[in-house]
């Protein structure tokens, strides 16, 4: 096929896939006020009026009669230039027909594929309508359009979220994502290719800010490896605070302990009221560890490492610690100040809900001395949501009038106050 003529119609195609459904592509188009066309001028397609010699011309001219001899496209010609010597435009007849001349799929039957392949997960996954509907308005989503390729992406990322939600899963324990992704599709590294196709589906929405795969695959209990629950406990209560074990009591003695999350079985605390600090990196952590090694009048403490954000496994150990507190305990999370730290805080005030606990958040409404980046509307928007959920007023403020995403570990270690508790 000529090359001029082959850009011609593929441009009407990439027309008529954004004007016309599946339902409509078979239609005779010819001379309907809907037409779907192409007009040969300086502004619409200079390619053809820039054509030099008449053996091209000629050449272009052919291709497209074939094309319309193929109920394809019709012709309109340029009466004045003599018998099928210049084309004024070209109008669209029958989708299918240019699309098969075209040697492609067209959008519209590639929509119809992926509708017929989701149709059993949009009661579980009703985002997909959304994916359908970005599709057929010639927009991608995390890259992918419609194609062979892309819905297989998507059945592959819904098969993994279904696995990781199915209530009959043991809640104890956290699978290793290379096992899991080796286990469903014989390759190790699977699930990471489909992240992105993952993170949409387990927020639920298309246009959701892009979160980091280790954030998500361990909300959703996929770990690299299975993670050691960290604890440290404030000096002098280092005897009182007990991890019960499946065969064994332990105390938390300094400077920490790491535990196995399933094989822990309970937690006894003293009877009086205690704090309970979960911190969300390993290197404030290890600070405080040795910041709780000083004696403190301040009451027992225990922090916990959340190690970014929290598995199930971990959050089942979580909530046993809540459950376990006393009346007048106090519940703090320290973690950085972007999204992804609100999102981890979201996630812990849920399971302190669900507790008829309250979470109050350690130092995420600072004066930012150091800020790494400029947060985004969008993610000032996520953050605020979550605040007003919470009724963490002042991080909100805090946050829309600074804009700044600031790292925990860029802040000097500084234990929860009384003061700061009783907000």
């Amino acid at each position: 096929m000529d090359l001029i003529a082959k850009k011609a119609l593929e441009k009407l195609l990439r027309s008529a896939e954004g004007a016309i459904g599946k339902q409509n592509a078979n239609e005779d188009l010819s001379g309907s006020a809907r037409a779907i066309q192409i007009r040969f001028s300086p502004a619409s397609f200079p390619d053809y009026l820039n054509i030099t010699t008449h053996a091209e011309k000629t050449s272009c001219n052919a291709s497209l009669r074939l094309a319309e001899r193929d109920g394809a496209i019709s012709i309109h010609w340029d009466s004045r230039a003599g018998s099928f010597e210049r084309i004024q435009l070209i109008r669209l007849v029958n989708g299918d027909s240019l699309a098969k001349v075209l040697g492609v799929t067209p959008r519209w039957d590639a929509i119809g594929t992926a509708a017929a392949a989701f149709v059993p997960h949009l009661q579980n996954h009703p985002v997909l309508s959304d994916v359908l509907d970005a599709w057929s308005g010639g927009s991608s989503i995390r890259s992918t359009r419609p194609d062979k390729k892309a819905i297989q992406d998507w059945l592959d990322a819904i098969k993994v979220v279904d696995i990781c939600r199915d209530p009959s899963k043991d809640k104890r324990t956290d699978m290793p994502i290379r096992r899991l992704s080796t286990a469903l599709f014989y390759d190790s590294k699977r699930i990471a290719a489909i992240a992105p196709l993952i993170d949409v589906l387990t927020q639920g929405k298309t246009n959701g800010l892009p979160r980091d795969p280790e954030e998500f695959f361990q909300e959703m209990g996929l770990v690299k490896y299975p993670p050691t629950l960290l604890m440290v406990a404030s000096r002098g209560n280092w005897s009182r605070m007990v991890v019960k074990l499946e065969d064994d009591f332990v105390s938390i003695s300094a400077p920490y302990l790491g535990f196995h999350p399933p094989s822990i079985v309970g937690l006894n605390f003293p009877q009086e009221p205690i704090t309970l600090l979960t911190v969300e990196n390993l290197t404030t952590f290890h600070e405080i560890a040795e910041l709780l090694r000083i004696p403190s009048d301040d009451g027992p403490v225990l922090v916990i490492y959340t190690g970014g954000m929290p598995s199930p496994a971990w959050r089942r150990v979580y909530r046993m610690a809540l459950s376990s507190l006393t009346e007048g305990s106090s519940v703090l999370h320290w973690g950085d100040i972007d999204a992804g730290g609100f999102r981890i805080a979201n996630k812990l005030a849920e399971d302190c809900d669900q507790c008829e606990r309250r979470l109050l958040l350690h130092l995420m409404d600072v004066l930012p001395a150091a800020s790494r980046k400029s947060l985004s509307d969008a993610e000032v928007a996520s953050i605020t949501a979550i605040c007003i959920r919470h009724n963490w007023d002042a991080e909100a403020k805090s946050v829309e009038f600074h804009r700044s995403a600031i790292e925990q570990e860029s802040l000097p270690v500084e234990l929860p106050t009384i003061q700061r508790r009783a907000r």
